[in-house]
């Protein structure tokens, strides 16, 4: 029951793809960057409550009923103390669930759901043999079951599988005096494409979200070395874009975007100087940053085959400007506990000093994967198809 009840939830909460034309007809989008969003979850689902309890969402798309929901049987068999069978069983009242709590870890891609149901009553038909104390309790026959406020605490994760189609589905206007907002929109378009790296029809460039790098180094001598192992940067597809500065006469766009929230994590192996404390370290290590500010300078350049001008883009330039930051680096001067703790008390008294030295091959590494994307999402396209007056 419990893996039924989890697998139509994720078909109701999961429905909401980015793509509009794969949304199931009843569903409506609930925007990620909303304040409100776990209460724009909560009134889609209660909206489509009837959809939920019959598996239909109105686009042919099987899934499972919720009320009544059926099994054929359900065994538990603990040896000669504890036999049971349950068959043709029916529970119904599961769909008069209420939304307790939503918790959202959007850069992960995790949802821990709270459902209170009220009433659910079960039947069916059973065969029963087990001890409760010195007592031997055995039959077969019908039998009635009522649950009343059963709590269903549900965790789901879920993955981003774009469709093989053309994803860059919109064109802006260069004279429109809302071009920025355009852009915006294209972007959160295609958004999951740009955090999977996959774009449809052999378009497959470098993943964003989460993005890998496989080592950072950084070595100033003995005041300075940091050497960083299989890094990984998750929350990078959630930017938001601030502003946009076009100059089409030069084909180059400034473009400025924030990011709320990246958590960075890998392997480090450290020597660093801070006042009188020399800090030293092998191990785990992670990394919050917080309201991160990237500037991006993109210049493009026609592409001329056969009389036609194809948009491509020269290696861009990005600048990251941090705000809050917070590390954790484990294993600290041999794993001393009270030693880690005053060496990542001292780093993150001002963790900018560790941050501006990794910043470059930071953001050389980002640049390089910028490119590449940018250019498979324009691959084929000429600049007035892209960029019409």
């Amino acid at each position: 029951m419990k893996s039924k009840l989890l697998t139509v939830l994720t078909l109701v909460v999961l429905h909401f793809h980015p793509g509009k034309s794969t949304l199931a007809p009843v569903l409506s989008v609930c925007s990620r960057n909303d304040p409100n969003f776990e209460k724009c979850v909560m009134e889609v689902v209660y909206r489509i409550r009837k959809n939920v309890a019959d598996g239909d969402y109105g686009d042919g798309r099987p899934a499972p009923k919720l009320d009544p929901m059926n099994f054929d049987l359900m065994k538990i068999d603990r040896g000669p103390t504890f036999h049971l069978n349950l068959i043709n069983v029916t529970i119904q009242g599961a769909s008069d669930f209420n939304i307790k709590k939503i918790r959202d870890n959007l850069p992960e891609r995790k949802f821990v759901i709270t459902t209170v149901i009220p009433v659910m009553n079960i039947n069916g038909k059973y065969d029963m043999n087990m001890n409760i104390l010195l007592m031997q309790v055995a039959g077969t026959g019908d039998f009635h079951l009522q649950l009343n406020d059963t709590v269903a605490n549900l965790k789901m994760e879920y993955k981003v599988t774009p469709q093989d189609a053309e994803v860059l589905s919109g064109v802006c206007h260069t004279e429109d005096p809302k071009f920025s907002e355009c852009v915006a929109d294209v972007v959160d378009k295609i958004r999951p494409n740009i955090a999977s790296g996959n774009f449809g029809k052999d378009r497959v460039a470098v993943p964003l979200d989460p993005y890998w790098m496989d080592k950072m180094d950084i070595d100033h001598g003995r005041s300075f070395r940091c050497f960083l192992r299989n890094v990984t940067i998750e929350g990078v597809s959630t930017f938001q874009i601030l502003k946009i500065k076009k100059d089409i006469p030069a084909k180059r766009f400034n473009i400025t975007v924030r990011i709320p929230k990246l958590f960075v994590f890998g392997k480090y192996d450290l020597d660093m100087n801070i006042l009188l404390l020399k800090i030293s370290g092998k191990g785990d290590f992670n990394l919050t940053l917080g309201n991160t500010l990237v500037s991006l300078k993109l210049q493009y350049f026609a592409d001329t085959k056969d009389g036609k001008d194809y948009m491509q883009y020269r290696p861009l330039e990005i600048k990251f400007k941090f705000d809050k930051a917070e590390f954790y680096l484990k294993n600290l001067f041999n794993g001393d506990p009270a030693l880690e703790k005053i060496g990542n008390q001292a780093i993150n008294a001002d963790p900018h000093v560790l941050l501006e030295e990794v910043r470059p091959s930071m953001e050389q590494q980002l640049r390089d994967s910028l490119t590449d994307i940018s250019n498979t999402v324009v691959r084929g396209s000429e600049i007035l198809e892209l960029l019409p007056p």
